[in-house]
């Protein structure tokens, strides 16, 4: 697993998407109130059955909140060629991985 933490969240998603082919997970590290919100975000998109991220995003605009674009647009690059991603979402940190089969 790979350790992103917090200062290298804005790189872009595809060098995220690059290091997590390498290392199959990333634990981004985060500050409580980041990770919080994600998580409630996360948790929205999924009540609404994972609609397309321009719709739910109408509706939950982040262009006031760099950390949580970056988080939700690495996740959707990354659901491109990992349908079956798990997220989940912890205290203080993301972490990102292939589901257990």
């Amino acid at each position: 697993m790979r350790r992103v933490p917090q200062n290298r969240l804005m790189v872009q998603p595809t060098v995220h998407r690059d290091w997590f082919q390498r290392a199959g997970a990333l634990c981004f590290e985060l500050d409580d109130a980041t990770a919080d919100d994600f998580a409630q975000l996360w948790q929205a998109f999924e009540n609404e059955g994972r609609p397309a991220p321009t719709d739910f995003l109408n509706r939950y605009p982040l262009s006031e909140n760099d950390a949580l674009f970056a988080l939700f647009a690495t996740v959707q690059l990354l659901l491109e060629t990992e349908a079956d991603l798990d997220v989940q979402p912890q205290v203080n940190s993301l972490i990102l991985s292939r589901a257990k089969r």
